[in-house]
This record gives C-alpha cells, sequence and structure tokens, in this order.
C-alpha cells in the first residue's frame, strides 16, 4: 500500500485527522532551496489558501466541520529544518489545523522516555467507531517510503503514542513564542 491508503481515509474521515511528526527531517523534494533561502533570510514566499493545496484541504475540512491537527515531536536544541518547519506550520494553523509541538530530547526525562520510539502515522476520526490509523515508513534520509493501514495491535500502540504526544504538547503559537523569548536572551 502506499499513498492510496491516506487518499481512501481522507476523502472517508468524518470527524478529525491526526498526524503525528516525529522524524528530525523529512527529505522532500523542492524543499531543499526553501530551506536554503531561508537561512539566507530571503523573504518567504506565500503559502496560503489562494495557493497551496493542502491549506485549502484543511480549510475546507475545517468549514465542513472536520477537525485537522498536527503534533511535532522536536528535539532541541531545534535543527534549522524544525525551525523552517515550524514556521511553515504556522501557515497551517491559520488555515484551521491545530498544531501542537511535543519536546522529546532536551525536554523532561518524562518526556524523553514517552517519547522515544515513536513514529509517524496519521489517525482519523480517532475515538470514534470507525476509528483508523495510517503507519508512515520513510527511508533513513527523511524520504517518505510507504504508508500502511494499521493493524489492530498497530493500532493500539498508535492510540498510546497519541496520548503520550499530546500529553508532553503545547500549543505551536505556546512554543514559538517561549522560543522567540528564549532566542532574545540568549
Amino acid at each position: 500500500m502506499s499513498d492510496d491508503v491516506l487518499d481512501a481515509c481522507f476523502s472517508g474521515y468524518r470527524f478529525s485527522a491526526i498526524r503525528l511528526e516525529t522524524l528530525p527531517a523529512y527529505s522532500v523534494r523542492g524543499e531543499a532551496e526553501f530551506i536554503q533561502a531561508w537561512r539566507e533570510r530571503k523573504p518567504r514566499p506565500e503559502r496560503s489558501v489562494r495557493n497551496d493545496e493542502y491549506l485549502r484541504e484543511v480549510a475546507a475540512d475545517v468549514l465542513a466541520g472536520r477537525e485537522r491537527h498536527r503534533i511535532r515531536v522536536v528535539d532541541e536544541p531545534l535543527s534549522d529544518y524544525i525551525r523552517w518547519e515550524l514556521n511553515g506550520l504556522a501557515e497551517n494553523d491559520v488555515a484551521g489545523e491545530a498544531t501542537q509541538v511535543a519536546v522529546r530530547a532536551g525536554g523532561s526525562e518524562k518526556a524523553v522516555r514517552d517519547l522515544a520510539g515513536i513514529t509517524d502515522f496519521w489517525m482519523f476520526d480517532y475515538g470514534h467507531e470507525d476509528e483508523q490509523a495510517v503507519l508512515l515508513y520513510y527511508g533513513q534520509d527523511g524520504e517518505f517510503d510507504s504508508a500502511y493501514l494499521a493493524t489492530a495491535v498497530d493500532h493500539g500502540w498508535c492510540r498510546k503514542m497519541l496520548a503520550r504526544a499530546l500529553r508532553h504538547s503545547v500549543p505551536l503559537a505556546e512554543f514559538a513564542a517561549k522560543h522567540r523569548r528564549g532566542s532574545a536572551a540568549a
């Protein structure tokens, strides 16, 4: 299986879609040039519901009453990739995707233990009868490899990992404000 399972889940979910992101970096075609431009402090190209398909989908889902969430697990100190990505996730937030950030390495000892071994997945209709999870697999370089519908055993693990990530997360705006204050103090 691959993207087809994700397409089916996105077209069929009724209540919520939650993305758990855990890798230190993802290898997505075309991102390298945007990251380099960010490092050079060049203006970021507009990314909004007007010109980004993903953000249009998020906004349409939210307007239809379906929730979209993202929990980004990070390690401190933050890498350039994570700082660049979090900047972009603010645009997702504006489109209606509620974004949370959980600190693993650099966080509390409990967060380090709870979030060790956590991996990427999507959870659809969390807490409802038709709940589904899709496990996401990536190569060593962070390039997307495949997606599989979770088995009953995997599904229980996903629910447990999602609960742990939520317990250690804060809203993106709160996380960003804390890091801006920390940067100014340094």
